[in-house]
């Protein structure tokens, strides 16, 4: 009877301290929430030479320890991404970021931020935070910073080719082809409706805009999905100039839709390209 006590006791000793640090190390698991101030959507405009700051928080859960956060700004050159650390919780004098309790920082960037002003100005970046939670897992959240305005173009880029116009005609109208650049007119579902065939990604103007050479043009497709077919309305229903870019084979295109009409016969789509 001494010696089965014995082995219970033993057996105790040793499960309880494992039962005490398991549920220990359950209780600080977690993430973190990372949040910009004042900022709709992922992504900031400012005018370039502009003072401003970005700021917000990173916060994980009552009980939880954030062990590390880091921030990182990416930008592409030549096609490439480049991504380099800018501010780290853990450096000694680095005031990125402040701590107001073990689980509770706030951050700041301002134009002069001593390491994310370095790639400011001459391209548009991506800010990323990444925060991690001892015992738990890592989260993170990105905000685009884009610089309106003029910016120097890379001395090594290639400028896109000279705008030309070409025009599409409906299937089986004689004098314009029904198919160039990538772009295919296929048919017209209604009286005022035309489909095309073309590996597609709709632009924005101002994204339009900002693209002056082969390298931003490949950069502002990269990794995007391209849809395989677009519709337009026509003539007073058109709704104003389309931008697009098109995968055509191994070419990809710049391209502006700026009128579709449906005159008895003579169906045309009108467009202008750059490469």
């Amino acid at each position: 009877m001494k010696t089965n006590l014995k082995s219970l006791f033993l057996i105790l000793a040793i499960a309880v301290p494992f039962l005490f640090t398991s549920c220990g190390e359950t209780e600080n698991q977690g993430t973190a929430t990372i949040t910009f101030d004042n900022i709709t959507g992922n992504t900031l405009e400012i005018e370039e030479g502009a003072n401003f700051a970005i700021t917000g928080s990173v916060i994980s859960e009552d009980g939880t320890t954030i062990s590390s956060i880091v921030a990182y700004a990416e930008y592409v050159h030549n096609g490439q991404t480049n991504k380099f650390e800018v501010a780290n919780s853990g450096t000694r004098g680095d005031n990125t970021f402040t701590e107001r309790s073990k689980n509770d920082f706030t951050f700041r960037f301002e134009q002069n931020h001593p390491e994310l002003s370095k790639y400011l100005g001459e391209t548009d970046l991506k800010l990323t935070i990444e925060a991690e939670v001892k015992n738990g897992g890592t989260s993170s959240r990105s905000l685009s910073i884009v610089i309106k305005g003029d910016k120097p173009v890379d001395p090594d880029d290639t400028p896109l080719s000279a705008k030309t116009t070409f025009t599409l005609g409906r299937p089986g109208v004689a004098d314009a082809p029904a198919s160039a650049n990538g772009i295919e007119w296929t048919s017209n579902p209604s009286a005022t409706t035309a489909s095309f065939a073309a590996n597609n990604f709709v632009l924005t103007k101002e994204a339009y805009d900002a693209i002056t050479t082969k390298e931003e043009l490949a950069a502002a497709a990269d990794g995007k999905s391209f849809a395989t077919n677009f519709q337009a309305q026509s003539d007073a229903n058109f709704g104003g100039t389309k931008y697009y870019i098109i995968q055509d084979g191994s070419t990809l295109r710049l391209v502006e839709f700026t009128a579709l009409n449906f005159a008895p016969g003579a169906n045309r789509a009108h467009f202008t390209e750059k490469h």
